[in-house]
């Protein structure tokens, strides 16, 4: 059964990150191996005050273009090839922590996650994946958009296609990957806020071409994605996007603001980011 979206997020006290605050964010590791972080860092947290248990809320957008590789795009026959292509179109090209596969990132794409703590819900893949649809459907029904349905199902000639994708009118906005480690749980989406999406499809169905993948790689359709912002027919920065979001959980919580620099915090991060340096080696 699907979680009641309002009083999953009012169990928890939220400590909200945003990684324009974190000191690493021109790094494209950075994002991600604090993402490995919080789903160990929180969970301590909670065992040293657990009746007032705490969630996390992390904003890390992209100032600059990436791709984030999955594991399986690492297996590709010619991968560096595939690479060479998109770093000569400036792209930083990094592996992903989370399943799936390759995803483009730029100015005009957010990365979200919530961070929780099954000890205190139950929390199934299913019910996990669903609270991020809940939460970017919720964030156009307050903004007077609740006509705009999202709706969770494979996209299957998108890139980095999924049983949760995030879809309007069937076109895809988003994906969702999902990580645990013992009781922390992280669900995180991308949302193409607004940019070209055509060119980032065009820029990763090339890329797979440059790599010679098989036809168990997605096929990608320049037409079965778009943006937030062409669904709205609106011009949205990521900024007013991030704004929308955390007007969902401050209507029924209170937003703290967290801290990159926490001693426990920053003593996870850096082993976490030294495995993310590790993961990249890909020769």
């Amino acid at each position: 059964m699907a979680l009641n979206f309002f009083k999953t997020i009012k169990l928890f006290e939220w400590q909200r990150f945003h990684d324009f605050d974190n000191p690493e964010k021109d790094d494209p590791n950075s994002g991600l191996a604090y993402q490995d972080a919080f789903i160990r860092y929180l969970p301590q947290i909670n065992q040293a005050q657990p009746n007032q248990p705490q969630a996390i809320l992390h904003y890390y957008p992209y100032n600059q273009k990436a791709v984030l590789l999955g594991g399986k795009d690492t297996r590709l026959p010619q991968l560096q090839a595939g690479i060479n292509y998109l770093e000569s179109l400036g792209y930083r090209v990094v592996v992903r922590p989370h399943g799936g596969l390759a995803v483009v990132n730029d100015p005009q794409v957010l990365n979200i996650a919530m961070v929780l703590d099954k000890d205190y819900i139950d929390l199934t893949i299913d019910n996990a994946y669903q609270l991020m649809i809940d939460l970017v459907q919720v964030s156009l029904n307050l903004q007077g958009y609740a006509h705009i349905k999202i709706e969770a199902y494979e996209i299957v000639d998108s890139y980095c296609p999924g049983k949760f994708d995030i879809v309007v009118a069937g076109q895809k906005i988003g994906g969702i990957a999902q990580r645990r480690f013992r009781s922390g749980t992280t669900v995180a989406a991308y949302i193409s806020v607004g940019g070209n999406q055509d060119q980032r499809s065009l820029d990763i169905k090339e890329f797979y071409a440059r790599s010679q993948a098989d036809l168990s790689y997605p096929q990608v359709n320049l037409n079965s994605m778009t943006s937030l912002s062409q669904v709205l027919g609106l011009d949205i920065s990521l900024a007013q996007y991030t704004a929308w979001l955390d007007q969902v959980f401050q209507s029924k919580v209170n937003l703290t603001t967290g801290n990159f620099n926490h001693p426990s915090l920053e003593e996870i991060y850096q082993y976490r980011y030294q495995q993310a340096l590790k993961r990249n080696q890909l020769g």
